[in-house]
């Protein structure tokens, strides 16, 4: 029988079955983010782009694979299982995010260290990190479960990407309410935990993070149940 850790394993051999794989997987996030570490450009913009890769990576990368465990019928053989949806999720959810956690680590520590950071802020750009990451994928489950067709998964995924960009305010200053919706974003709290350690800003709202993290695991929650409904 397929328990729901069989299927997080089975999501991170999919994810590296191959030396191939591995490589892509590893070096393309590194030889395009690593220029950011060298070249001279203002710290929230590297900071932002960090984010901005965080969202970008696991939105499409659990919304599509969701889309294709669908075409191969994989999702009709996990619904005769009598395992919740909502653990297959999170389960699911928690495989993708080990494997872009670690994907982006090499690149985001290049970064975060060529930036000179404080010693105390580490932990808290790590935790922060992390979350993101779950974020993401979370944010991607939700849209592939949500869209009725491959079509409308890219689709959503892409405008639901760039507005929570720039609703995030990374890469400039919002006015007013918007600048207050952007705090609670995940990708906006990685972006200013960056900045905080680096000492271009004086105060990040660590408090907040949590807040959006959990709203996310409710939504995923509720979505869940059409993870067996097919088109």
């Amino acid at each position: 029988m397929l328990l729901p850790h069989n299927l997080f394993h089975k999501e991170v051999i999919e994810n590296i079955k191959n030396r191939k794989s591995i490589i892509m997987k590893f070096l393309v996030p590194l030889v395009l983010l690593s220029p950011v570490a060298f070249i001279n450009m203002p710290a929230y913009v590297k900071s932002g782009i960090l984010a901005f890769m965080i969202l970008f990576l696991g939105v499409f990368g659990s919304s599509v694979r969701i889309v294709r465990l669908r075409e191969q019928k994989i999702t009709e053989r996990l619904a005769v299982l009598p395992i919740k949806p909502s653990i297959l999720i999170m389960h699911y959810i928690l495989a993708n995010s080990l494997v872009d956690s670690l994907q982006l680590l090499p690149p985001m520590l290049l970064i975060f260290i060529l930036g000179i950071p404080g010693i105390a802020a580490i932990a808290w750009v790590l935790m922060l990190y992390v979350l993101a990451v779950f974020a993401a994928n979370m944010i991607g489950v939700i849209i592939a479960l949500v869209a009725g067709s491959s079509a409308e998964v890219h689709l959503y995924a892409m405008i639901v990407t760039l507005g929570i960009a720039v609703m995030s305010g990374s890469f400039f200053t919002l006015p007013g309410i918007l600048n207050f919706i952007g705090l609670f974003s995940p990708f906006r709290s990685f972006s200013d935990s960056l900045l905080f350690s680096w000492g271009d800003i004086n105060v990040i709202y660590f408090t907040i993070a949590p807040i959006p993290i959990m709203l996310l695991v409710f939504l995923v929650i509720i979505v869940s149940g059409k993870f067996f409904k097919f088109k």
